[in-house]
């Protein structure tokens, strides 16, 4: 019974890992790319605390621009941005676009995330694909808010003023719901009442 209570609380706790935040995705049918010199931005807001996030995107380089791209989350964009509002940033490589294989690229990984509104900037890349099949998903307590880009962008690119997208940008934020994995000292709570209760039946079938 023990060894069964203890496998069911392994199995609870292993599959409250890697829980949806906020997710745009390809689901077939037409698919474009929003092309921009300046910037593009996908923002949300959470009310939880997730730890072990990924936020990934689906973006490409155009020819003849490099194949990298500038990534960088922040709490605030538009005038009066900072870099007080940046909480990361990432240069990263990227496929030369056309890429039809729809693979994403990992911008960020490993941050905690608290209840907040968080922007996704991505620059220096030019195409971020978008949707209008896109499949929207959200986890409890999250709003998907806005998808923007900006042409000509600011030397600061959050600082930007962005103008709405009219179809969702791909991408893809996912973490540990810190609020739903139970504590260390409570898993450890539960095994000395587990084990309690077993040394009870013993002595009891004595």
């Amino acid at each position: 019974m023990a060894a069964f209570a203890l496998a069911a609380l392994a199995a609870s706790s292993a599959s409250l890992r890697g829980d949806v935040i906020v997710s745009a995705a390809y689901s077939g049918g037409a698919a474009g790319v929003s092309l921009s010199p300046g910037a593009q931005e996908a923002s949300w807001t959470q009310t939880g605390t997730y730890s072990n996030v990924v936020i990934t995107a689906l973006i490409n380089g155009y020819y003849p621009q490099p194949t990298t791209a500038f990534a960088q989350l922040m709490n605030a964009i538009g005038p009066g941005a900072t870099l007080g509002n940046q909480i990361a940033s990432a240069t990263v490589p990227v496929p030369l676009y056309p890429d039809f294989s729809y693979a994403s690229t990992t911008l960020f990984s490993g941050l905690t995330l608290g209840p907040g509104t968080y922007y996704l900037v991505v620059s220096q890349s030019w195409a971020w694909d978008e949707s209008q099949y896109a499949t929207v998903v959200t986890g409890a307590g999250v709003s998907n808010l806005s998808h923007g880009f900006v042409n000509t962008a600011q030397a600061f690119a959050p600082s930007s003023t962005f103008t709405s997208d009219a179809y969702p940008l791909l991408f893809s934020v996912s973490g540990d719901n810190v609020a739903a994995t139970p504590e260390p000292a409570t898993q450890l709570m539960l095994g000395v009442a587990i084990l309690g209760l077993m040394m009870w039946r013993r002595r009891a079938a004595l």
